[in-house]
């Protein structure tokens, strides 16, 4: 008897090594403004789904939808633990280069949930480990190569 209770301690021991956080209601949301071609790609993710959508700045251009699926759990399991061990209360909430650079590629973060610190990024004309590594992050959800940001 004292075996069996030994040995239940043990696996349960093992079994709870590396127990991932309780997922609770998140949105990341990454936006891709080329400002010289007018076109903004959109990513959007929370603990259901993921969707990439466009933009426009012409006249009566609307947001579409260009690509929608649902995510596992192991998968957003995944992104949900990434997000809470991401540094990303420490990163400034603008960046911009000390010269004017005239490529146009601005990216806006937006991070919002329960259990996580909401921030807002805003990235102008300017290129950032850390968030290079978060579309990384993003594009691992995505099978469909051709919808990844970094393919």
């Amino acid at each position: 008897m004292k075996q069996l209770i030994s040995l239940l301690i043990i696996v349960k021991f093992f079994t709870s090594c590396g127990t991932k956080i309780p997922i609770q209601d998140f949105s990341v949301k990454i936006k891709h403004f080329y400002g010289a071609e007018g076109y903004t790609c959109i990513y959007y993710v929370n603990q259901d789904s993921l969707r990439i959508s466009s933009s426009c700045d012409f006249t009566n251009c609307e947001d579409t939808t260009l690509y929608k699926i649902a995510l596992k759990k192991e998968s957003v399991s995944e992104f949900y633990n990434y997000i809470n061990d991401f540094d990303y209360e420490g990163l400034k909430d603008v960046y911009e280069p000390e010269e004017i650079i005239s490529y146009g590629h601005d990216v806006f973060v937006e991070i919002i949930g329960d259990s996580i610190p909401n921030k807002n990024i805003n990235l102008f004309n300017y290129d950032l480990n850390e968030i290079k590594e978060l579309i990384e992050e993003v594009d691992l959800l995505i099978p469909n190569k051709k919808y990844k940001f970094y393919n």
